[in-house]
């Protein structure tokens, strides 16, 4: 068929023969793209943009940019003007002449490492590598979430930032005037910004909570968990970021594994596992974090004080 100008004109049916008519296949993401760079993929194969819909060209990874279908399947008008949009981000960043770096990084204790390595299969942006049988860690890279630092067996590797000391020195300082008293382990991207959109709204919640901030869901390692419960808190509510929309790619998953596992710890030790709850939640949601809340105190009040089921 034919269009005329502004979109408009005669269209008609066109019939041609062919020998072999192929169908329009799927399109699948390349597997060598981002080799050497980690980038992170999503479960699709294609590349992972910080935000799709904020953020659509920009990858977790600082001063790389994604266009086009590197990121998913997109028609070519998408494809030109996220190429335009990744081009001004570069442009801009090599015109600044200089680079701000984050001070939210972690460093190793290299007296304390054992060179398992385990920390460098949990960081999600390849900032860790191992020389020498000690790890160490590129930290104008570091994103500073600190999911390594809670997976360190020797506490070899720390955040310059909510430092172990820090956060158990918190938790120590919590006391015991009401109950039941809820320690709150909340991530800095969405859960204490609910909180504290909560606050900002005057929406109520019980006052029992004690919040502690962390940097992601994946920085919380269990001994802090167990530590607020031998300081006398009747329960623990971490809370993070939505599956598909941590700040941190997959901290939150992380912790989800590892507050699987404490769980069962918690069991076996005579602790029931309702005392320890968790809440996936976007910066939004003011109103369903009162909710969590509430419903945590309410389930923590048939309970009975920590130690009442020993």
């Amino acid at each position: 068929g034919s269009g005329g100008s502004g979109g408009s004109g005669s269209f008609g049916i066109v019939e041609e023969e062919c020998d072999l008519v192929v169908l329009s296949v799927g399109l699948e993401a390349d597997s060598e793209t981002g080799i050497g760079i980690d980038l992170q993929t999503r479960a699709d194969g294609f590349l992972r943009a910080v935000h799709p819909k904020l953020r659509p060209v920009e990858s977790p990874t600082d001063g790389v940019f994604i266009a086009g279908c590197a990121a998913g399947p997109k028609d070519i008008q998408t494809s030109v003007a996220q190429a335009a949009a990744a081009a001004s981000r570069a442009k801009n960043l090599l015109a600044r002449g200089e680079l701000a770096v984050d001070p939210m990084s972690v460093h190793v204790d290299a007296d304390r490492c054992i060179g398992c390595a385990l920390c460098t299969r949990v960081c999600e942006f390849g900032c860790i590598r191992m020389a020498g049988g000690i790890a160490v860690v590129d930290e104008l890279a570091c994103k500073g979430c600190g999911s390594c630092s809670a997976a360190c067996p020797e506490g070899a590797i720390a955040p310059y930032i909510h430092t172990d000391s820090q956060i158990l020195g918190e938790i120590h300082a919590l006391g015991r005037s009401e109950y039941p008293l809820i320690v709150a382990f909340l991530c800095n991207w969405c859960a204490y910004s609910c909180a504290d959109l909560a606050g900002v709204s005057r929406i109520s919640y019980p006052t029992n909570i004690r919040v502690i901030r962390v940097m992601c869901a994946g920085r919380i390692d269990p001994e802090f968990v167990l530590e607020a419960f031998r300081s006398g808190a009747d329960g623990a509510l971490i809370a993070g970021c939505r599956s598909g929309e941590c700040h941190y790619a997959h901290g939150n998953n992380q912790a989800k594994q590892r507050i699987s596992a404490l769980a069962g710890v918690l069991t076996g030790i005579g602790i029931d596992s309702r005392r320890l709850k968790t809440a996936w939640i976007s910066a939004s949601e003011s109103e369903r974090f009162s909710g969590v809340v509430s419903d945590f105190v309410d389930e923590l009040e048939k309970l009975g004080p920590i130690g009442s089921e020993l």
